[in-house]
């Protein structure tokens, strides 16, 4: 080797990275990797065990306030279901057990409280306010028999909201919440139930509720299909005047036939001679003679027809709406007067013509003048509208609710609210207008 060959002397600052020292490289790397991965699994573990706390305490604490709850005053006892209804979903079967309390305000502060989260359980989505629903019913259902007779009115008030979230429903959920509802129903009917007993000698308390004889099951209606009977329902005008006529004939015919029969009953006839009054008469003595006129000292009268009312009731006592649709009557006279009742309630004549409109017996016709008062330019559309809630089509109803609801003054609010309680028996009414509402 040559002195100036320097290939084989070692670089003084070369650096050779030997295969230990290549390994301890990577391990900064991968103990950061795995000091983070610990981390999360840290991190996941404690919010698992915190979930688990929260859980455990809610049972905890809902089932200290339910152990004894029998035991306490009733002021303890009302106090308490306030907190057990900030629980949720798992408080509702005890504030369902406590409408069977012993002491009357405290099953009333119960129902209350369910009610008003009734209210609020669409705000929590479809999935989660059904899921209450179907918890209340259970519950319901499981308290039913026990519940007193004086209180299942607010059982049946409950069970009714919940049959009119899920009436009329595709959805399998639904329709099975929709018939465990019914099922409850039945059995909160009296029919099904003993009823208050008659050896319970107690006294009555005047505030608390009285419970109704209702039915649970709906009347077979085609036992009712005779002659002279509405076999459908609304009836029209026509067929309402018809039968409302013939039924005053037959009561007519009655009375004369009773009349009849009771003066073909007396032993002996009398005589008798009218008093100071045209309507009152008075016996003629025995011995008192009685002088017959000749027929040609009778004098001409003019004939007096009576008068016949075509209605049972006078037409000023009946409504507007009433009144509007005896103007479509085959019958002049009750169109005259009909006509003439409507001025002098303060219509004009053109008021008159568009209220022919509003009672047409044609459903179509009827839901067009809906839709062209509210475009008239010089009509208020309200009044029209609020007496057009009276209409017997319940599609005609509908339209004029969703109508009303888009009106933004609070007194059209107002009209509705009174409207869900005037229809209250009618799930879908209800529904409409409370869908109106929320969207106002």
């Amino acid at each position: 080797m040559l002195s100036s060959d320097f290939s084989d002397i070692p670089n003084p600052f070369a650096f050779t990275a030997t295969e230990s020292q290549i390994l301890g490289r990577r391990q900064p790397a991968r103990s950061a990797l795995r000091n983070a991965v610990k981390y999360l699994v840290l991190v996941a573990m404690c919010f698992a065990a915190l979930l688990a706390v929260r859980h455990l305490s809610g049972h905890y604490l809902l089932s200290r306030l339910t152990d004894d709850f029998q035991t306490q005053p009733p002021h303890v006892q009302q106090a308490r279901l306030v907190q057990i209804q900030a629980f949720g979903k798992t408080g509702i079967p005890h504030l369902v057990d406590a409408l069977a309390a012993k002491d009357y305000e405290t099953a009333r502060v119960a129902f209350e409280l369910l009610k008003s989260s009734q209210t609020r359980w669409p705000t929590l989505g479809q999935s989660s306010a059904l899921q209450r629903h179907a918890i209340m019913v259970k519950a319901i259902d499981r308290v039913a028999v026990h519940m007193p007779d004086d209180r299942t009115g607010w059982g049946t008030a409950l069970i009714q909201q919940s049959v009119m979230e899920s009436v009329d429903q595709a959805d399998d959920e639904k329709r099975s919440l929709y018939a465990s509802a019914n099922d409850v129903l039945k059995k909160l009917a009296l029919s099904n139930r003993s009823g208050p007993s008659i050896l319970n000698e107690g006294p009555i308390n005047d505030g608390q509720p009285r419970r109704l004889i209702v039915r649970a099951t709906p009347l077979p209606v085609e036992q009712f299909e005779e002659t002279g009977t509405w076999s459908t329902w609304p009836p029209e005008p026509e067929a309402m005047l018809k039968a409302t006529m013939d039924q005053q004939i037959a009561s007519n015919e009655r009375s004369a036939a009773e009349a009849i029969a009771a003066e073909q009953a007396t032993s002996e006839p009398s005589i008798y001679r009218s008093g100071s009054s045209s309507s009152s008469l008075r016996a003629v003595p025995a011995e008192e003679s009685i002088v017959l006129k000749s027929i040609d000292d009778a004098y001409d009268s003019n004939d007096v027809q009576s008068v016949t009312h075509l209605v049972d009731t006078p037409m000023e006592s009946a409504s507007t709406h009433s009144v509007m649709t005896w103007l479509l009557s085959e019958h002049e006279q009750l169109r005259s007067q009909a006509h003439l009742e409507l001025l002098a309630r303060g219509l004009s004549e053109s008021q008159i013509e568009m209220a022919k409109s509003a009672v047409n017996p044609d459903v179509s016709v009827r839901l067009d003048f809906v839709h062209r008062v509210i475009r008239h330019p010089d009509v208020d559309p309200r009044p029209w509208l609020k007496l057009m809630t009276e209409d017997e089509s319940r599609e005609v109803l509908a339209e004029v609710i969703s109508v009303l609801g888009t009106m933004p003054d609070q007194e059209s609010a107002g009209f509705l609210r009174t409207l869900m309680v005037r229809h209250s028996s009618d799930p879908k009414i209800v529904a409409r207008i409370r869908s109106v509402l929320e969207r106002r």
